[in-house]
Order: C-alpha cells, then sequence, then structure tokens
C-alpha cells in the first residue's frame, strides 16, 4: 500500500516558531550524498557555523559507519541487499523494548544489522527496522547520522523516523499517549543548542505534521481521548535538567520546580523526555518526515517517579507499542 503522507513531506511542525532562524533549504532523502555545511556566512545567533542546508557533493567512499560496523564502500552491496526496502526506522532506548518492538512484527528469526555493542539496528521485515539508542540526545544523535548513511548507501527512498518510548507527563495523567508537536529546548525554544567547533549554533527542530497527524488519527481512532497532541521538553538530563531531587545534588527547591513546571504547561508543555529535539533537528536538516509518540508513567506536577504498580506501568507501554506497530503494518505490503 502506497503511503501518501511519505512522499510528500513538506509541512513541518513548529514552521512559525523557527522563523528567526535560517530556512532549511530540502534534499530528498536518497541524494546520494553526505551533506556537508560550508562555514561561509555569518548569522544573526552570531556564529559563523551554517545551521541550514548548505549541501556539497561529496563520494561516499572511505566512510566508516563506526558504531554500527560498516565500512563505505566496502559494505555498500550488503546494505543494498538487506536496507533498500526500508520504509520506517522505529526509535526506541532500550535493547529489551527493541527486541520486544521486533517481536510483534514477526514471530520468525530476525537480523540485528549493528555489528558492535553500542546499539541495535533490527530488522523483523524488510521495510520496517527497529533501532535502539540509549538515552539522551548525545547518543540518538550518532545513531542517527550512521543510520542515515547506511540507508542513503543502501538506496532506500521515501522512509521515516518514528521515535516511541515512555515520559513524564505534566498535567496529563499516566497512560497517556502524547504525540509531539514541537520538541523544544530547555527555554522552550523550538531548536538544538550546540557547540560547534567552539562556537554556539541552534538548529531549527521540526517534526513533520504529515506523519504526525497521522498518527494522532490512527491512535485516537485505537484509543479515543488518551491521546494527546502537544509539545515536548526535551531534558538535556536525566536528573537536574528534569528538575529531580533524587539526584546527587538537588541546585534548586521545590518551589523553583513547580514554577518551572507550571510555565513550561502554560507555554503548552505536556511531557519531558530527552531525545525528541535531536531527533527533530537532525531530519530538519536531512528533509527526512519525524514523528514521536511517548506514554506518560507519571504526572510531574504530582510525582517525582511511577505510583502506579508495575502491571499497569508495562500495560500503559504496551499501549503504545500496539499503536505503533498497527501503524506501522496499515502502511506496509501484506506481502511481507
Amino acid at each position: 500500500m502506497t503511503n501518501p503522507l511519505l512522499e510528500h513531506h513538506s509541512k513541518r511542525e513548529g514552521a512559525d516558531e523557527t522563523q528567526s532562524l535560517l530556512p532549511i533549504p530540502r534534499l530528498p532523502n536518497s541524494s546520494r550524498c553526505a551533506i556537508h555545511c560550508k562555514q561561509s556566512a555569518r548569522f544573526s545567533h552570531g556564529s559563523s557555523i551554517s545551521n541550514t542546508h548548505q549541501p556539497e557533493q561529496r563520494s561516499s567512499d572511505n566512510v566508516i559507519l563506526f558504531h554500527l560496523g560498516f565500512r563505505l564502500p566496502q559494505d555498500k552491496s550488503t546494505l543494498v541487499q538487506h536496507l533498500s526496502s526500508v520504509r520506517f526506522v522505529v526509535l526506541c532506548g532500550s535493547f529489551q523494548r527493541a527486541h520486544h518492538i521486533a517481536k510483534r512484527f514477526t514471530s520468525l528469526k530476525y537480523l540485528n544489522h549493528c555489528h558492535t555493542d553500542r546499539y541495535l539496528l533490527l530488522q523483523p521485515l524488510p521495510s520496517v527496522l527497529v533501532a535502539a539508542h540509549g538515552i539522551g540526545t548525545g547518543s540518538i544523535d550518532v545513531l542517527l547520522h550512521e543510520i542515515y548513511n547506511a540507508l542513503d548507501a543502501a538506496g532506500a527512498s521515501n522512509w521515516c523516523f518514528i521515535r516511541i518510548g515512555t515520559c513524564g507527563g505534566l498535567g496529563v495523567p499516566p497512560g497517556t499517549l502524547v504525540f509531539t508537536r514541537r520538541a523544544l529546548s530547555g527555554d522552550l525554544k523550538p531548536s538544538l543548542r550546540m557547540f560547534v567547533l567552539g562556537e554556539q549554533v541552534r538548529f531549527p527542530a521540526t517534526l513533520d505534521s504529515d506523519l504526525t497527524n497521522s498518527l494522532v488519527s490512527h491512535g485516537k481512532a485505537m484509543y479515543g481521548s488518551v491521546c494527546v497532541h502537544g509539545d515536548t521538553l526535551c531534558a538535556e538530563t536525566f536528573h537536574i535538567a528534569q528538575g529531580r531531587t533524587d539526584g546527587a545534588f538537588v541546585p534548586y527547591t521545590e518551589e523553583q520546580k513547580l514554577s518551572y513546571f507550571r510555565r513550561c504547561r502554560s507555554a503548552g508543555v505536556v511531557n519531558l523526555e530527552m531525545e525528541s529535539l535531536a531527533l527533530a533537528a537532525f531530519s530538519s536538516r536531512v528533509n527526512v518526515p519525524a514523528a514521536v509518540l511517548c506514554v506518560v508513567l507519571v504526572d510531574r506536577l504530582e510525582h517525582e517517579t511511577p505510583v502506579k504498580q508495575k502491571h499497569e506501568l508495562g500495560m500503559f507501554e504496551e499501549r503504545a507499542i500496539r499503536l505503533l506497530v498497527s501503524y506501522v503494518l496499515s502502511h506496509v505490503t501484506h506481502a511481507e
């Protein structure tokens, strides 16, 4: 079955909020070239590093996908053989969850295309990859670059990223399915801050509205009112950046924490996690549709850690996985 939203994905969430940043010229995700940024123009953020596409054509010779264990061009034929038909790249944090999701697509033995102990890259169907990216923006960013290069070398086209995970909610109860409208930094901006060659750069971060809206519609058809479409705060760390009080030290008061959370909630934030901003920024630059789906385990306005029983939390996670698998299977061919 053809999925039109993967063939026409020019609409992206959060476009209005990034007008102060430079526009992002689009490249097809089958561009067959590595993307490099020219360090020429000086931008309003004071950096000489480009935060938009200024691509240079470059041969893919001698590219090492270090953390996946591939080398180009030596392994290109292997990548073409296995990955050329990929349409969906499902991203999740843990190895265990990745295997659990992969087994929902098939009862047969599946391949792991990651040949190191850093990540997992499972392939339960010819059109589906399930990748475990670890925790945080730094970890997922490494994997995104290498998956993109692998699929580019394989000649895959019209594919997308969907991240699934757990999160803390802000004013929404445990079990809520949150579909990210905008991924925001800690200062509530839809851009990823990064130091590049010693200079601070903010990369515009937008998710694909067509893909997200399609997921939301599918979710509401399955689960109704437990589905929420709102903004996501992407925290830089698990403890301090998320206002936790169970770390090694706590540099703020409970009142300061709740005041910040209420300000976030007033700005439209409904959940907190740690990877959405990196995915949104990366997918924007390489023009690959991306969406984020998380299930809430605890309302951070009420509690710091989940108060539901373990079996209830497992049911919540299964709810998100069931939705994801149902959505993907509705867009792949029955022959698989």
